[in-house]
């Protein structure tokens, strides 16, 4: 007892020491923001953490959301956050697909390929009538369907974490895009969609996304490779179609982070918890801690990265034993086929730009 005692001081000082103040002089980090950014991985840090432990100590393991991850990267850490939405739009968005995605488990019985397909369909609905570009809403319905996820705790969890996160957002900063750039996207929309010939560049994008996906789907459902459909790489393929996207210039290098993270995913869960019996909640600790870095070095602060790091940790060992190669296949494959066949895709949704 007194040596778990002493290991929790240890990391507590570590964390504190590294994350809060400003004593470290790390060469990729720009010196007049360093202390905020700090700030800002550490708060993310602990919402993972208490998730994860709770998931850990009830032996609920749908409590985590691995795309808090990616949400806290682009609410809290970004300057500015990509996602065009409200504060109870985030909210309310990613809880009523998370139902959706655990209802289509428990009552549409047809097959996984055509039940991520409804979920993609029905979430592309939602961010055409909500007029948002709240992207991960797409992981947050079929992350249960891909897991084959029944419990509500799924759900309840999505919204806990996400009242978390626009709260916590609510103290850091003033949240997300003001009321103005969302009105003035909302009305971009409004005259993209009275353009015929953008209209139906849209339409042709989104039906490729949905062929790409379908097809994939079909492919790991028949190779029993589920993983190479990971929701996040969904969410990742569709920002990546979009010709505005930063990252589509810098893919190579966006394709090498995945891999890396997660590997790293791999290693801390199956590596320290699996057979040196280190604790989930410590575990996570060190992958954050590493993932950051990663952030750091790479200098790209791609939200599905962050969901990609944490996923292994809701994963079964079994799962997560070849998690490495099937996002690496996966990744791969969206990547290519994102900067091969949409290379001049107007995105009516567009949310990173340059």
């Amino acid at each position: 007892m007194k040596m778990f005692k002493n290991s929790i001081e240890i990391v507590v000082l570590f964390l504190t020491k590294y994350f809060w103040y400003d004593k470290i002089n790390l060469k990729f980090l720009n010196k007049g923001c360093r202390n905020m950014k700090y700030k800002r991985y550490f708060i993310s840090l602990l919402l993972i953490l208490a998730m994860v432990s709770i998931a850990e100590i009830t032996g609920e393991r749908e409590i985590i959301f691995p795309e808090v991850a990616a949400l806290v990267v682009g609410s809290w850490v970004l300057e500015k956050q990509p996602w065009k939405v409200s504060k109870l739009g985030l909210v309310g968005l990613m809880t009523l697909c998370s139902i959706v995605g655990v209802l289509i488990v428990r009552y549409v019985n047809l097959g996984l390929t055509m039940e991520v397909l409804i979920g993609l369909v029905f979430t592309g609905l939602i961010l055409k009538l909500s007029k948002t570009t709240l992207v991960p809403i797409i992981s947050a319905c079929i992350l249960p369907i891909v897991l084959r996820t029944e419990t509500w705790v799924y759900p309840i969890s999505v919204f806990i974490l996400t009242i978390l996160i626009v709260s916590i957002k609510y103290f850091i900063e003033d949240y997300g895009a003001s009321e103005a750039v969302r009105e003035e996207f909302k009305e971009e929309i409004v005259k993209l969609e009275r353009n015929t010939s953008l209209r139906k560049k849209e339409f042709i994008r989104l039906l490729k996304i949905f062929i790409t996906v379908g097809i994939l789907t079909y492919f790991s459902v028949k190779f029993n490779i589920t993983l190479l459909i990971a929701p996040p790489l969904i969410v990742a393929f569709i920002e990546l179609t979009n010709e505005h996207c930063k990252f589509r210039q810098r893919s190579k290098s966006l394709l090498f982070l995945f891999i890396v993270v997660a590997i790293l995913g791999f290693i801390f869960r199956i590596g320290f918890n699996e057979y040196l019996g280190m604790p989930l909640w410590l575990c996570t600790i060190f992958l954050l801690i590493s993932l950051f870095i990663c952030l750091e070095i790479f200098n790209m602060y791609f939200p599905p990265v962050a969901a990609i790091a944490v996923l292994p940790m809701l994963l079964t060992s079994k799962q997560v034993m070849f998690y490495p190669f099937q996002i690496a296949i996966g990744c791969f494959i969206f990547i290519t086929i994102a900067m091969i066949f949409f290379r001049e895709e107007k995105c009516i949704v567009d949310t990173f730009k340059n």
